[in-house]
This record gives structure tokens, C-alpha cells and sequence, in this order.
């Protein structure tokens, strides 16, 4: 199913993915070469046939799909600054009782507005 031809003097392949649907590689060989980036090919199209086999598919991704993943890595990410803010022990401190921790942010700021 996969096919070689030349692209000034390097060999590329066709292959099928996942999807159907055919893709350009370029080989890693040159003209002259042949009967390898054949060997190559029909490798390459033998690797994406094994996946395809295994139910694996490359098919746009949906936003439903993104949304999932985003929220997934989200809430991985709430949760270990979570953890941390309470290891800090500033976890029952109201917003009001908390000062900046940065040295002369105060200073700067008001320097800032009277200008």
C-alpha cells in the first residue's frame, strides 16, 4: 500500500494513518536507494497498520474532548496548590488579616500613585 517516489534527491513515502486518509514522510534515504526507502515504507505502513488494529485513530479533537482534558489538569493542579497553601498554615486566615510578603511593596506602590 505504501509507495516511494523522489522529491529532488531525497525518496519519500505514502502512507495510510490512522484515519484513512493519506500522509507524505520523507524517507531517510536518497535517490539511488530505492529498494530500502521501499523496506522503509512498507515498515512504516506495516507500524501504523498494527495501531490502526489496535482500535487507535487519529481523528480531529472535538471540543468536548479539550474540555475534559483541560478540566482534568485543572483540578490536578487546584489540588496541589491547595495542599500547599494549607502546609503554609494560612489556610483558616482571612483575606483581610493577610499582609503582601514581598519587602516594600508598600513603598513602591505609593511612590507609584504620587506621581
Amino acid at each position: 500500500m505504501a509507495s516511494v517516489y523522489a522529491r529532488g534527491n531525497v525518496l519519500w513515502c505514502r502512507l495510510k494513518d490512522e484515519s484513512g486518509a493519506w500522509v507524505r514522510k520523507p524517507t531517510p534515504y536518497r535517490s539511488g536507494d530505492e529498494r530500502n526507502a521501499q523496506r522503509y515504507a512498507d515498515a512504516a505502513q506495516a507500524a501504523v497498520d498494527e495501531r490502526r488494529a489496535g482500535g487507535a485513530t487519529v481523528a480531529p479533537m472535538t471540543f468536548e474532548t479539550y474540555a475534559e482534558q483541560w478540566l482534568t489538569i485543572r483540578r490536578e493542579m487546584n489540588a496541589a496548590t491547595s495542599a500547599r497553601f494549607a502546609a503554609t498554615g494560612k489556610a483558616g486566615c482571612s483575606i483581610a488579616t493577610t499582609r503582601p510578603t514581598r519587602a516594600g511593596c508598600g513603598s513602591m506602590c505609593s511612590r507609584r500613585s504620587a506621581r
